[in-house]
């Protein structure tokens, strides 16, 4: 918060009118703009730290990717370290319920407990 504070407090003004804007002569910053839209379009792309992606539920924030059309559906294999919910739910998204149907069938008998 402090750092947030630090970076604002110069920026703003308070007009005639009783409204919080950015000052007109404040460096590096677009003047008249509302602290809300200053967050949004400034603040965010120069400290994205403050809103870091999502790490929760296994979730990889923004890295995770689709599964490649080159029957990449080790995703469906409960033996594979690739099994994953999420990923099986973009592999149908992205090639269909049909291919998602036969690679969960491929792999319907292959569970933890199966030899």
């Amino acid at each position: 918060m402090d750092d947030a504070l630090l970076r604002a407090t110069p920026l703003f003004t308070v007009t005639d009118k009783g409204e919080v804007v950015t000052k007109a002569d404040a460096a590096d910053t677009v003047p008249g703009v509302a602290p809300a839209a200053w967050i949004q379009g400034e603040l965010k792309a120069k400290a994205p730290r403050y809103w870091p992606l999502s790490q929760g539920a296994n979730a990889r924030g923004g890295g995770l990717t689709l599964p490649d059309p080159a029957g990449a559906d080790a995703c469906f294999d409960p033996r594979s370290p690739a099994h994953n919910f999420t990923a099986q739910l973009q592999y149908e998204a992205r090639f269909g319920y049909e291919a998602a149907n036969r690679a969960r069938a491929k792999y319907r008998h292959h569970g933890k407990g199966f030899v």
